[in-house]
């Protein structure tokens, strides 16, 4: 199990390297993808629109958590398992919809756009520091293909899902 402190460096780490890979890329390609698949600026948006829900969710009252999703007395995933579940979802025709789905970006968004990753991976590191172990294992909240998911395993989730998209960003664009 990763701790609280463990998942925020890896989270800033992260954020950090996610950010830098979309500032130094040419502004010729931002605007460009594979066929059939989102821009390399639609890819940073949709980082960007998985991570603003989790923000705004760390920073409801706990009873407000327990309420809407419940609470779990089971153990929290290893980053492997998470990371195994969700590629054998996509690989059974799962991927993003409604409120994740990027709208078309413009090269003028870039650096609004990587400035805005860089912000929302500030508040996630922030707000997670002010959650304890315990409620990291006890509150969940919904991922819409991985079911609920306590919030170490989301942080955990968050943490694979940009490494997920970069290396698809690496490999094929």
């Amino acid at each position: 199990m990763h701790t609280r402190d463990e998942i925020i460096t890896r989270l800033k780490a992260r954020f950090d390297e996610v950010a830098a890979w979309f500032a130094q890329r040419p502004d010729a390609t931002f605007c460009k993808g594979p066929a059939g698949r989102w821009t390399e600026g639609q890819t940073l948006d949709h980082l960007i629109l998985s991570a603003k829900p989790l923000n705004l969710a760390l920073r409801l009252p706990r009873l407000a958590l327990k309420m809407r999703f419940g609470t779990t007395t089971k153990p929290s995933e290893t980053l492997e398992k998470l990371a195994v579940r969700y590629e054998e979802l996509l690989a059974a025709g799962g991927k993003a919809s409604g409120q994740f789905l990027p709208p078309e970006v413009r090269l003028e968004d870039k650096s609004r756009l990587i400035d805005d990753l860089r912000e929302q991976g500030r508040k996630l590191v922030d707000v997670t520091g002010e959650w304890d172990e315990a409620d990291l294992d006890k509150y969940v909240l919904p991922h819409p293909l991985l079911g609920n998911l306590s919030i170490r395993d989301m942080l955990l989730f968050t943490y694979y899902h940009m490494a997920h998209h970069l290396d698809i960003l690496k490999r094929d664009y």
